[in-house]
């Protein structure tokens, strides 16, 4: 059940209004005066008292985790005096929404609870910003957020990424670089969260940048890295992150939607004779390399002689190369934490999901004591590696074009081929049929344009195959889901037809289009 609060703090020369909602496991508490927020728990993992009534953003009046708003090379803070409040922060439908204009732009801020990606549990904010281009002009709009990242009563020195290790100082992740997430813990090992950067419903970062937040909030867009300078847990080096959704161009009556997640983190874990075991690997994974990493934290009282991972691969997966099956540490003290780390491959198109196993044998003093744990994901990875297409169709020979510039092209073979007619399809495609002028083909931007929607379009598709299967499954088992779960069914619901509605509003199935 959510609970609704108002509070008012008296300040010197100035009060401060704070929304607060909550529920049994977060409170989201978001200043009036400046549009920003900060997180805290209440229960947040159940199976953790100690993260209990502990800060997940830093609690500073005002709060310091803010979004920039990039306007036609702009930077303008979301919520300042730059801009006007039509709608105040407030609650409704479980949501603190927040509507404010700068130029013509509207942007609404829309914090709720949403699952958590591992337990289900509504332990998780979702972040969601839609920016609206109420003038009669184009507009380049984009935003960054930033997290001001705090644990407890400190601040944060390092970041865990999935599958890499941790980063402990100033870095920055691109596109096809950026992990599914992101986590950290606590100096105490009690409070963990993580920050979603991939999966359905969210909106993926076109940058994601680990700094200092000093730094991060002296330069609102463009951030000078220094790679050397570490994080420190206190003083101006804290860590914080950065997600970027560049610069999109909208035209008039246009919207931008973005979506992220933030909240507890929550691992696979298993426990046995002094063992906790914790598995960490992508609940769904787009294409190899699967990467898996296991910890291992020793709780005995006797130091371990040694201690082993093993590492049981799904069925048709091989190991990257350089990768064993067995890694062993010696000598491992009470209190300490072990990890292993795995690339699983496979070639080929791969659907389906699939298990893998981990298995730890720790021995003390002649005693051997072992855990396992499981965890599965799932992938739908296609891939044409090898196809051939018969065809008759002549290929008529064409004269040399002036190649325009700022246009994308595609290069074509400078050797002369053989005629046989025949296409092969791997990453290229060659075309064997014998041509005597060759030539560099362009395409000019109208179709650019229609390329990037056919592929928005497929890749919608694909996310709506994959939820078809998870709503026949509420639905026919409606009788015995809670109310909760079938609030989530609407709500996913509402954003797929959400997304349709902008695909059509870009004139995407508009017969008038170009050709």
């Amino acid at each position: 059940m959510k609970k609704v609060l108002m509070l008012f703090f008296l300040l010197p020369y100035s009060m401060w209004a704070l929304l607060v909602l909550s529920n049994e496991y977060l409170a989201i508490y978001h200043d009036e005066s400046k549009a920003a927020f900060y997180i805290k728990t209440i229960e947040g993992d159940p199976r953790s008292p100690a993260d209990n009534n502990a800060y997940l953003l830093y609690n500073k009046f005002p709060p310091t985790t803010i979004a920039t708003i990039r306007m036609n090379n702009e930077n303008i803070i979301f919520g300042s005096d730059q801009g006007n409040y039509e709608q105040r922060p407030k609650i409704m439908s479980n949501a603190i929404i927040t509507l404010w204009a700068v130029k013509g732009v509207a942007i609404e801020q829309i914090l709720s609870f949403a699952p958590n990606p591992v337990t289900g549990l509504s332990n998780h904010v979702r972040i969601s910003y839609r920016l609206k281009n109420n003038t009669k002009q184009k507009f380049s709009v984009g935003l960054r957020l930033l997290l001001d990242v705090y644990l407890k009563e400190s601040g944060v020195s390092s970041f865990g990424i999935p599958g890499k290790g941790w980063v402990s100082r100033e870095t920055a992740f691109y596109q096809e670089s950026i992990p599914d997430y992101w986590y950290a813990v606590s100096a105490d090992n009690a409070l963990k969260v993580r920050g979603s950067l991939k999966g359905l419903e969210l909106t993926l970062p076109s940058q994601v940048i680990f700094a200092s937040w000093n730094k991060l909030y002296d330069n609102l867009w463009d951030v000078p890295l220094n790679t050397s300078q570490n994080l420190k847990p206190s003083s101006q080096y804290s860590g914080a992150v950065a997600l970027y959704y560049n610069p999109v161009t909208l035209g008039p009556g246009q919207s931008m939607l973005i979506h992220s997640l933030y909240g507890i983190h929550t691992e696979e874990s298993f426990t046995t004779n002094n063992l906790l075991l914790s598995l960490v690997l992508p609940e769904e994974v787009k294409a190899p390399p699967v990467q898996v990493s296991a910890d291992l934290t020793y709780t005995g009282a006797v130091p371990l002689d040694s201690l082993h991972f093993t590492l049981t691969l799904p069925k048709g997966f091989t190991l990257a190369e350089g990768d064993t099956n067995t890694i062993a540490y010696l000598k491992v003290l009470p209190g300490e934490s072990r990890k292993a780390y795995w690339n699983l491959q496979r070639s080929g198109t791969i659907v389906g999901n699939f298990p893998v196993k981990v298995t730890v044998t720790a021995l003390a003093d002649g005693t051997t004591n072992t855990i396992t744990g499981t965890k599965n994901f799932f992938i739908n990875y296609r891939e044409v590696s090898s196809l051939i297409v018969e065809t008759n169709i002549p290929i008529p020979e064409t004269s040399t074009n002036q190649r325009e510039t700022n246009v994308p092209i595609v290069p074509t073979l400078s050797t002369p081929i053989p005629a046989t007619n025949a296409i092969f399809l791997t990453n290229t495609i060659h075309i064997t049929n014998h041509i005597t002028n060759l030539t560099i083909q362009t395409y000019p931007p109208h179709v650019l344009q229609k390329i990037h929607e056919i592929q928005t379009i497929s890749r919608l598709i694909e996310e709506l195959t994959r939820e078809y299967a998870l709503w026949l499954s509420i639905y026919r088992n409606s009788d015995r889901i809670s109310q909760e779960s079938m609030g989530e069914l609407e709500r996913r619901i509402r954003y797929y037809e959400e997304q349709i509605r902008l695909l059509s509003q870009t004139n995407t199935f508009s017969s008038g289009s170009n050709k």
